[in-house]
């Protein structure tokens, strides 16, 4: 990933750049969940597509059994905006890198962003309640490379096409995001 410069990493007009090459902080602090109390995390997702099968295939990894959250389920590559990251782009860019080893190469589209909340109990027995908000896009990598599945985090990856879907486990708000990734795949 050291010989790319993220900047120089193509956006297609279609996208809002001013979310994507925003900072964590002021993506944070302009985003409101539904309930109207800011997110507590904040998250991106990279969905990639490979064509030569005839059909666009989605790269979709499966999360690790040992997991806090959400184990066992697929999921495109995506995580955390962490303070480091200069912006959103750059999660974006490094999350595919760390979860697949795959370099991205374009923002092709930006997909409807996925609300979701999590749950944990606190040390003295509390709930705790973080809310989250993931932002997706459609990405092209440079074909080249195989995935490399991230150790601990994920168990394996699958390219799935879009009747291979059926038999995956995912969540409710990862498979609208998925469904609208196919959508969407026909119109790029």
């Amino acid at each position: 990933m050291d010989a790319i410069h993220i900047n120089d990493i193509a956006i297609d007009p279609t996208i809002d750049a001013s979310i994507l090459t925003a900072s964590r902080q002021v993506s944070v602090a302009n985003n409101y969940s539904p309930d109207g109390q800011q997110y507590d995390k904040f998250v991106v997702g990279a969905a990639i597509f490979r064509y030569n099968t005839g059909k666009p295939r989605l790269l979709l990894l499966k999360r690790g059994d040992n997991e806090a959250y959400f184990p066992g389920v697929f999921e495109i590559p995506g995580g955390k905006v962490d303070f480091e990251d200069a912006s959103i782009r750059h999660a974006a860019v490094r999350e595919a890198w760390e979860e697949t080893g795959l370099v991205v190469t374009a923002f092709r589209a930006e997909l409807k962003p996925m609300l979701y909340s999590t749950e944990k109990v606190g040390k003295n027995g509390e709930v705790v309640l973080k809310r989250a908000i993931q932002l997706n896009y459609v990405v092209s990598e440079s074909g080249s490379e195989e995935v490399v599945v991230s150790e601990g985090e994920h168990s394996e990856n699958v390219w799935a096409a879009e009747e291979d879907l059926r038999q995956l486990r995912i969540t409710d708000e990862m498979r609208e995001v998925v469904r609208e990734e196919y959508s969407r795949v026909g119109v790029l």
